[in-house]
């Protein structure tokens, strides 16, 4: 039956196929198996497959020269091989304003301007870039990039307005969009900032941002050192407000980001009990705000109470960036995995945790109908799909830690010998690539590979309950966790990289960023390029 038609014409209609297809039909004979393992363009598919990307856009360069980066960009990554080392010029401590998109890392410099760096991609053949845009003033509060529609959002924030002695208007929210590679104000934008269309009842001072862009929609979340909030969201290129949601009564909002152009994912407080939640905003307003409550809910440790802060860049809706990129392959959006950054406050301290979750756990729900009430508890929903690790986070100021389906932790090791400290700062890479992993283990490649992850957490009485009754006995509850990962661990000796004691590491497709902020008037960065 395969004989019967021309290997050409056979090759075409595999090509039409998904990769999970082609393996299908690879095993059904030898014949099968040997024409998929003889053409370069059906293991190209498979391979993308397996290390969670997608095929870029066409160009001149062959699907040979294309597998053969792709191995070099894994095996890189596999084993923290960098192949380029860059010292950023010292930022000024004063201003701290940053934003990483993925390729382009933006940072201020003086007053009234940012200077912006598309990070070069050593295997995926991608050049670096510089620029600076002037003009966009001291007074801005928070910044978002997104790189795929040259945008640079920009927000200010007015203090209150004080009308006679006591009385005063809440302080107030001003957005600006501009083009990123110019500064000027962005063609598909309004000519002039726009305001939220009514006060926000925060304190200037403290009013803590955080900004997400996908497509047309804009989103801001509020929020003071407590995280009770706001999250408003607007159709940016015509300053219209879509949706403004506000913590109520025992609701409280505590973070989001975008999972798809119509949905986003919300971290909230309802009766004591912390969870995430997936909306539609296909659905109606009214909808979502009684939609507020958890639907993951968390352990519910006796006297403990929670702060969630989720990491997450999702899928742009533009295939390219500024220099309408060539790469050959790029992050598959069903690869992706989203961190939540837990801390845990405890009658016996502050305890950290990060948990990562693939980000199919929560797209799965957009195409299922669940009760308004109804609610998962943490057994039933993570213990074999999501990894919950004991991990103190070393910044929540430099926060980039997750890209598509690699996390990064960093450590700084100081080693007394002598009368000097010898400082050494070790980067941990984790890769959760289920498909990967899968294949390697199937292979009988085993070697690195966590299967299941265990975090106990001290509990406030020694004499309650658990499932696993050594270690409640001992006043620890326990929790399991079985998405398996890798993990790659380097350490960058003193001096390797200028004269910094770097303390933090952010991560994004093609690279590696090193910060070192322990000098308050000088901030040091380093980019290692894979």
């Amino acid at each position: 039956m395969l004989g019967s038609l021309p290997s050409e014409l056979t090759i075409a209609v595999l090509s039409e196929l998904d990769f999970r297809s082609l393996l299908i039909f690879r095993q059904v004979s030898r014949d099968s198996r040997a024409l998929v393992d003889a053409t370069p363009g059906l293991q190209y598919k498979i391979e993308l497959a397996i290390a969670g990307m997608v095929d870029g856009p066409d160009s001149n360069m062959t699907t040979e020269e294309r597998r053969r980066r792709l191995v070099t960009y894994q095996e890189n990554w596999a084993n923290l091989r960098w192949k380029q080392e860059e010292v950023l010029q010292a930022l000024d401590g004063d201003s701290d304003l940053w934003e990483l998109d993925g390729d382009v890392l933006a940072l201020s410099g003086e007053s009234d301007s940012l200077s912006l760096r598309q990070l070069p991609g050593i295997a995926r053949g991608k050049p670096s870039k510089t620029w600076k845009i002037k003009g966009v003033g001291p007074e801005f509060k928070d910044l978002r990039v997104d790189s795929t529609q040259d945008l640079v959002v920009l927000v200010e924030m007015l203090p209150p307005i004080h009308v006679g002695a006591t009385s005063r208007i809440p302080c107030r929210c001003r957005i600006h969009t501009r083009s990123l590679s110019t500064g000027e104000p962005h063609p598909a934008g309004l000519p002039v900032g726009y305001f939220i269309s009514e006060p926000l009842n925060v304190r200037h001072q403290e009013t803590q941002l955080h900004i997400h862009v996908l497509g047309d929609r804009l989103a801001i979340g509020f929020s003071t050192y407590h995280p009770h909030g706001y999250l408003c969201m607007w159709q940016w290129k015509v300053g219209a407000l879509e949706m403004c949601l506000q913590s109520i009564d025992d609701i409280e909002i505590h973070s989001f980001t975008f999972l798809t152009r119509d949905s986003f994912l919300l971290a909230s407080m309802s009766g004591g009990r912390a969870g995430l939640s997936v909306h539609s905003l296909k659905d109606d307003v009214e909808d979502r705000e009684r939609g507020l409550t958890p639907y993951f809910l968390y352990p519910n440790p006796p006297e403990c109470d929670y702060c969630l802060s989720i990491r997450y860049l999702p899928t742009p809706l533009a295939p390219a960036g500024l220099s309408g990129s060539q790469a050959p392959f790029d992050l598959s959006p069903d690869s992706k995995i989203i961190a939540v950054m837990i801390k845990l406050f405890t009658p016996n301290g502050t305890v950290c945790w990060t948990h990562i979750i693939p980000v199919s756990v929560f797209l799965s729900l957009l195409h299922q109908s669940r009760s308004d009430h109804a609610c998962v508890e943490w057994v039933d929903w993570a213990s074999e799909r999501t990894c919950l690790i004991d991990n103190p986070f070393p910044s929540l100021h430099w926060t980039c830690c997750v890209s598509g389906s690699r996390f990064v932790t960093s450590t700084r090791i100081i080693n007394q010998t002598g009368l000097h400290p010898h400082h050494h700062f070790e980067v941990s890479v984790y890769d959760f690539n289920q498909f990967a992993i899968r294949h390697d283990l199937a292979h009988g490649r085993r070697s690195g590979v966590t299967l299941a992850s265990v975090v106990l957490l001290k509990l406030p009485d020694a004499e309650s309950s658990d499932e696993d009754e050594y270690h409640a006995l001992l006043g620890y509850s326990r929790y399991v966790t079985r998405l398996p990962y890798r993990k790659e661990t380097v350490v960058i000796p003193p001096l390797s990289i200028g004269p910094y004691v770097f303390g933090t590491a952010m991560i994004s497709k093609d690279s590696l960023i090193l910060v070192d902020d322990d000098d308050e008037s000088k901030v040091g960065i380093a980019v290692l390029s894979f």
